[in-house]
Formats: structure tokens, C-alpha cells, sequence
């Protein structure tokens, strides 16, 4: 294969390697260096998509690659955040929850869908932490009360969003099981009538 059809997915992973740093040097509380680490891994989430479209390397690996990064990228994110405020625990949790919850659906009806409720809580999750930094950096009182409200908005928003994807599984697998006994109904009744097709033709049957 072409390097420059893996370019995308190099850079993605880069972004992967860079969470790492991101959560040693969050637990270590230098923020400034985490600052760093952040912007660097915001640009690789722009190059890897720039470059997919410029050398038409899109892929459904590649998307499903970028998608899990982001998600590591969001949670170490907020493992650096808990020294800051403890509140980000549960959020982290949460969080953790929402993806290995989406794995598991994504694997059992190999099929998934970006729920309106998830892209709110999405942006947010990324508000929050957004602020979060501010507040370090900055120390604005007002942000606190603010940092405070969007910590329970998120939170609300990350279980509602667990409910709604568990409704959207539990719709999707019922589907899944009708469908199946309807295939093979369909399938038995193929079988009989091929069979009665068979026996009236006179045919000797084996």
C-alpha cells in the first residue's frame, strides 16, 4: 500500500502516543506541559481527516480508529482533571461506562449511531474541561460556580445518554432476533416446498 494511504492512520495513532504524556505529566500537575501535549494531539485530530480526504484514504478502519482515540484523548483528559477537582471522577467513570457500553453494542448488532443526547453531551464534556483549564491557568473566581454547573450538566447528560443508547440496543437486538426467526421460517418454507415441488414430480428422492 501506498505510505501516503497510511499516513492518516500514522498520525492517528501519534495521537494516542500523545494521551499518554498527556495523563503522566496531568497526574504530575504540569499543566503547562499538558497544555502543550493537547494542542499538539487537536492538530493531529485536523491532519489525519485533512489528509484521508487529500489522498482519498478514507477508510471504515480509519474512522472507527479516530472515533476510539478520540475517546482515549477525552478520558485522559479527565484523569488529569481529578487532582483538580474530584467531581471529574465521576465523570471519568461515567465516561468509561458510555464506551465500553458502545463497544459491546457496536459488537453484538455490528451496527452504531450518534444519538443527538450523545453529541450534547459530547460538546459538553469538552466545555467542561475546557473551562476546567481556564480556571488552572487563569484562577477567575466566577468560574468556579459556572465549572460547577457545567460538572452536574455533563454529568446528567453522560446518563442520559447511557439510557438512551441501552434503549437504542434493546430496540435494535429485538429487531435483530425477529429478523433472525423470520429468516429462518422463510427458509424452512423454501425447504417444504422445494420438497413438495420434488415429491409431485415423481422424481425418485435420495
Amino acid at each position: 500500500m501506498n505510505i501516503y494511504k497510511k499516513l492518516p492512520n500514522i498520525i492517528t495513532f501519534s495521537r494516542l502516543v500523545l494521551t499518554l504524556f498527556i495523563i503522566i505529566f496531568g497526574l504530575l500537575k504540569h499543566y503547562n506541559i499538558v497544555l502543550v501535549f493537547c494542542i499538539l494531539a487537536s492538530l493531529t485530530d485536523f491532519l489525519d481527516g485533512f489528509f484521508a480526504r487529500k489522498f482519498k484514504a478514507s477508510s471504515n478502519f480509519g474512522a472507527k480508529l479516530d472515533a476510539v482515540v478520540d475517546k482515549v484523548f477525552v478520558i485522559s483528559l479527565l484523569i488529569t482533571l481529578i487532582h483538580f477537582n474530584k467531581a471529574f471522577l465521576v465523570l471519568l467513570i461515567l465516561e468509561v461506562i458510555i464506551a465500553i457500553s458502545n463497544l459491546y453494542y457496536y459488537f453484538t448488532l455490528f451496527k452504531t449511531k450518534s444519538l443527538l443526547v450523545g453529541k450534547i453531551k459530547t460538546w459538553s464534556l469538552f466545555l467542561t474541561i475546557i473551562i476546567a483549564y481556564i480556571n488552572i491557568f487563569f484562577k477567575i473566581s466566577l468560574l468556579n460556580n459556572i465549572l460547577n454547573g457545567f460538572l452536574l450538566m455533563t454529568g446528567n447528560l453522560q446518563f442520559l445518554s447511557l439510557l438512551a443508547y441501552f434503549e437504542f440496543f434493546i430496540k435494535n437486538i429485538n429487531k435483530k432476533e425477529i429478523d433472525n426467526t423470520t429468516s429462518l421460517k422463510l427458509e424452512k418454507t423454501i425447504y417444504v416446498d422445494n420438497l413438495d415441488d420434488l415429491l409431485n414430480s415423481g422424481e425418485e428422492v435420495i
